[in-house]
């Protein structure tokens, strides 16, 4: 395991501490609409994952403890000693590590479009896409990605959005973009699950195809207190797409309801 990495972070609002955590070849602004949501009622803290936006990228190869534990310093240097948490795909793999190995340190937990007991037919298609990121043309990468993330009307009504997105991935670090992925795709805590204790929002999308509902229904049969929302005919991208929807059920849920 690695020494923890110093995340690029960014803080909006006052009150108690939320944590927003993206998805793999993203990075934090990816929660800047949903944040300023939870803003006005949180301190929310916004940070790039290890090799993504302005945080380092250490050589050699990640484990998912290597990402909760930046997590970890990033809390330390900002002096909280607990934090509810939200992580979107990736992210909410991160989420559930940080769930399991620190509880003492997570007050309330959300998982949005994580995965959970991949199939092995899941396994390999999510394995082609990884190979599609080593292999494929940019611009076609693009293009497969924006149409698997997004609705077609959002697509339509949204030129900026798929811009800013498809500018994301040609400026990716492309190693650490490998590097990160192969963590989502090898990282499976079905079997420990149960362990985790805190108050959980689980929040998917009706038509995601990397992160399906079932196994967002599997996350909710294994941990004991959790809701679940699937938010209909949505893809995975939710965040971008639909930021005051879920900034409301997090504010919501952070609060206390």
């Amino acid at each position: 395991m690695m020494s923890p990495v110093a995340l690029h972070y960014e803080l909006e609002g006052e009150g108690d501490p939320v944590l927003l955590v993206h998805g793999v070849g993203s990075r934090s602004d990816d929660w800047t609409l949903a944040g300023r949501v939870l803003a006005r009622r949180f301190k929310v803290i916004r940070c790039d994952l290890r090799g993504h936006g302005q945080s380092p990228a250490p050589p050699g190869d990640w484990t998912i403890r290597d990402f909760s534990n930046d997590i970890c310093r990033l809390l330390d240097t900002l002096d909280i000693e607990k934090t509810s948490l939200a992580g979107f795909s990736l992210g909410g793999l991160i989420a559930q590590r940080f769930a399991l190995d620190h509880p003492d340190r997570l007050d309330r937990l959300s998982l949005i479009c994580a995965t959970t007991g991949r199939t092995a037919e899941q396994k390999q298609k999510a394995l082609q896409r990884l190979e599609q990121l080593r292999t494929v043309d940019t611009e076609e990468y693009i293009e497969q990605s924006l149409n698997r993330w997004f609705t077609s009307e959002f697509i339509l009504e949204r030129p900026d959005v798929m811009q800013h997105k498809a500018d994301l991935i040609r400026a990716l670090d492309k190693d650490a973009y490998i590097r990160a992925y192969k963590v989502l795709i090898d990282t499976n805590h079905a079997d420990e699950l149960h362990q985790i204790g805190a108050r959980t929002l689980i929040i998917a999308a009706q038509n995601d195809v990397g992160s399906p509902p079932v196994m967002s229904e599997k996350m909710h049969a294994a941990i004991a207190d959790s809701h679940l929302i699937v938010l209909p005919r949505l893809k995975h991208s939710i965040l971008l797409e639909v930021p005051d929807i879920v900034g409301g059920l997090l504010r919501e849920f952070f609060a206390g309801s």
